[in-house]
C-alpha cells in the first residue's frame, strides 16, 4: 500500500476503527530496519503514516510511560494522566462500544428504570429508521454523547493536573515521548504489510492513486 496518497483523516478515521485491545509489537520488530530518513518531506511522510498507524498502541504506552515517570512524585497529576488517556481511549470506536455495554450492564444493577430511561433517550436521539442513521451513527456512552463524555473526563483531568502544580513536569515528560516517538518514526522503515482498518479509506488511498496514475500515462505522447 502506497501511504504517501493516505490522507490525515483517513488515518484517523482509520485509528478510530482498530481493536483498542491490540498487543503492542515486540521489542525485536520495533527496534529492526532503523534507517536515518532523508532529507525530503516526499520520502519521510509515508514512512510516519504507517509507523504512526502500525505501532499505535507502542507509541500510546511509550507517551503514557513518559508522562507517569515525569509525575511520579504527584498522585494527583498520575490520575489526571490516567483520565486522560482514558477519554482518548473512549474514542476509538470498539472501546466506546465496549464501555456502553458494560456501563448499561452495570445501571440495570443499579436501577433498570434509569438504564431503560438512557437507552430509550439515545435510540430516540440517534433516530431510528431515519435516513441519516444510515450514514452516521452517534456514538454513546451511557446514554451521553461519546464527544460529551470525552470532554468532562478531559476538563476533569486538566482541573487536577492544575490542581497538582505540576504542568510544567507534564510538559517535560509530554515533549520526552513525543521526540522519542517522532524519532523512531522517522527512522523505522515502513511495513509494506500494514493496511488501513477503515477498508472505505484504504478503498479511497488506492483509487486515488489509481488516477494518479491514470493521468500520468495520459500526459505521455506516444506518437510513431
Amino acid at each position: 500500500m502506497d501511504w504517501s496518497l493516505v490522507t490525515p483523516g483517513e488515518l484517523l478515521a482509520s485509528l478510530q476503527e482498530v481493536q483498542w485491545n491490540e498487543w503492542p509489537h515486540n521489542p525485536a520488530e520495533c527496534f529492526r530496519s532503523l534507517i536515518l530518513p532523508r532529507a525530503s518531506w516526499s520520502d519521510l511522510s509515508p514512512r510516519l503514516k504507517c509507523n504512526l498507524y502500525h505501532f499505535r498502541t507502542n507509541y500510546g504506552l511509550s507517551l503514557l510511560l513518559a508522562q507517569l515517570i515525569a509525575l511520579r512524585q504527584s498522585p494527583t497529576a498520575l490520575t489526571a494522566v490516567l483520565m486522560w488517556s482514558f477519554g482518548t481511549l473512549c474514542l476509538n470506536n470498539t472501546f466506546c462500544n465496549v464501555l456502553n455495554v458494560k456501563t448499561f450492564k452495570a445501571l440495570r444493577l443499579i436501577s433498570p428504570r434509569v438504564a431503560r430511561r438512557l437507552q430509550m433517550g439515545g435510540s430516540s436521539s440517534i433516530g431510528l429508521g431515519a435516513p441519516q442513521s444510515r450514514g452516521r451513527k452517534q456514538s454513546r456512552i451511557g446514554g451521553m454523547p461519546r464527544v460529551l463524555t470525552v470532554l468532562v473526563i478531559w476538563g476533569a483531568g486538566g482541573l487536577l493536573l492544575f490542581r497538582s502544580q505540576r504542568l510544567i513536569s507534564w510538559t517535560l515528560g509530554t515533549l520526552t515521548g513525543l521526540s522519542l516517538i517522532l524519532m523512531h518514526a522517522s527512522m523505522r522503515s515502513p511495513n509494506l504489510k500494514a493496511r488501513l482498518a477503515n477498508a472505505r479509506d484504504e478503498f479511497r488511498a488506492v483509487w486515488r492513486g489509481y488516477q494518479a496514475d491514470s493521468r500520468a500515462y495520459g500526459q505521455h505522447d506516444y506518437l510513431l
